[in-house]
């Protein structure tokens, strides 16, 4: 049986789901720089919309009854590869910060995203202890 989470203090869904229990594998969708009110944080700034898509990662994994320690893979798609070194800046502190080793992770670069302002998304897949 699968469960839809959708996190009370997050941004509406617009047909999807912020992540999707399977079993103990956690299916979390990708997130963006955006903040509650949808607003994009910083536009231009891709180490703040990094930073902004792992905390809504991290208010999904928590709905969802995971921690950062569950995260098995990350996925993040760039608008352009020249942002990777940042974003591997922002990725090894945010992963600091919490305490735990990075997840597996695969970087691709793509010719855009939802919207021309966003330039990160990252989706992950947690397994729940």
């Amino acid at each position: 049986m699968l469960e839809r989470i959708t996190p009370q203090n997050h941004h509406a869904a617009t047909g999807y789901a912020h992540a999707v229990k399977a079993g103990n594998l956690l299916f979390i969708s990708g997130q963006t720089g955006r903040n509650v009110d949808r607003s994009l944080v910083a536009p231009g700034d891709i180490a703040a919309q990094t930073r902004r898509a792992l905390e809504n990662i991290a208010t999904v994994l928590e709905a969802g009854g995971g921690t950062w320690a569950d995260v098995a893979k990350l996925t993040i798609y760039l608008t352009d590869m020249r942002f990777l070194p940042r974003v591997r800046e922002v990725r090894a502190a945010f992963f600091a910060e919490q305490g735990v080793e990075p997840p597996a992770i695969t970087s691709v670069g793509v010719t855009g995203l939802a919207t021309d302002d966003t330039l990160v998304e990252i989706e992950a897949i947690a397994v729940l202890q």
